[in-house]
């Protein structure tokens, strides 16, 4: 570790980093964060420097097979979000609910704290149907697969992460997909300016707050994946928005959940490239 610099001379940074700054038109003064990233939305600024309009200003971390026993399980993380969901399925199950042509899907969610509330149930319904959408349930008929999502700490966007999460487990599981899923929330203030991935506090502040789900695929070998045309798997409100909010938050989702598709292949294939790597040294070893 470098010797620390002499006091004079941390007094001297001190003083330059002082010079360096610039007072705002207020009176204010501006750091060098601001002065990099800063950029003005609806009159006001976004926490910690952040862009309205970038699509994901949150950095994305995804860890595969963090659970035992369960066929396939995945943390999704964003920010300071974290959403654990795990698959268990195909199972077989009674005859009171299994379906003759298809696989049953069920979905459950564990928030921070508390007991479910309406509006989680609102959460499982959607996860419910997006699974549904994805999964090629015929080839898995009178069987039943259920998607458990444990919110750890919850930091905004938490349904999208969910989804997000969930798509990642159901690829750890080896199911039979149609394709993958992948979402991003929008948070829309009172005049209409939308904001992608926001924190808790932005939603608090927030008049309305979009969720949409995306099916994403690829179009060939090696492609980097694609969104479905203009579809949209699901979408979910909470608050008063109008159409054309509604409408540019769901362009900038869009955009969002590109990024995100592009972030679950690449660490797809990341992932598979150490297993195969892990395989190799253990058949040298044998």
């Amino acid at each position: 570790r470098p010797p620390l610099p002499p006091p004079d001379g941390r007094r001297a940074a001190a003083r330059r980093r002082l010079a360096r700054r610039r007072p705002r038109a207020d009176g204010r003064q501006v750091g060098w964060r601001e002065r990099s990233f800063g950029v003005r939305a609806a009159g006001r600024r976004r926490r910690r420097g952040r862009r309205p309009l970038l699509f994901l200003s949150r950095s994305q971390r995804c860890e595969r097979s963090p659970l035992h026993r369960v066929d396939g399980s995945a943390t999704w993380c964003q920010g300071a979000t974290s959403v654990t969901a795990a698959i268990h399925g195909p199972r077989a199950t009674t005859a009171r609910g299994e379906c003759p042509t298809t696989a049953t899907v069920g979905a459950e969610w564990a928030p921070a704290g508390g007991a479910p509330a309406d509006e989680h149930r609102a959460f499982e319904r959607l996860i419910e149907g997006a699974v549904t959408g994805a999964l090629r349930g015929s080839l898995l008929p009178r069987t039943a697969v259920s998607a458990v999502v444990a919110v750890g700490h919850d930091d905004g966007a938490t349904l999208a992460a969910a989804v997000n999460a969930v798509s990642a487990a159901m690829v750890d599981a080896a199911l039979p997909l149609r394709h993958t899923l992948c979402a991003a929330a929008v948070a829309v203030d009172s005049g209409g300016q939308p904001a992608a991935d926001p924190t808790a506090a932005e939603e608090a502040a927030a008049a309305s707050v979009a969720t949409f789900v995306f099916a994403a695929f690829a179009p060939e070998p090696g492609a980097p994946p694609a969104l479905d045309g203009d579809t949209v798997v699901a979408c979910h409100v909470r608050g008063r928005v109008s159409d054309e909010a509604l409408l540019a938050a769901e362009a900038l989702a869009r955009g969002a959940a590109a990024r995100v598709a592009v972030f679950q292949k690449a660490g797809l294939v990341k992932s598979l490239a150490a297993a195969a790597g892990e395989g190799m040294t253990a058949g040298a070893v044998s």
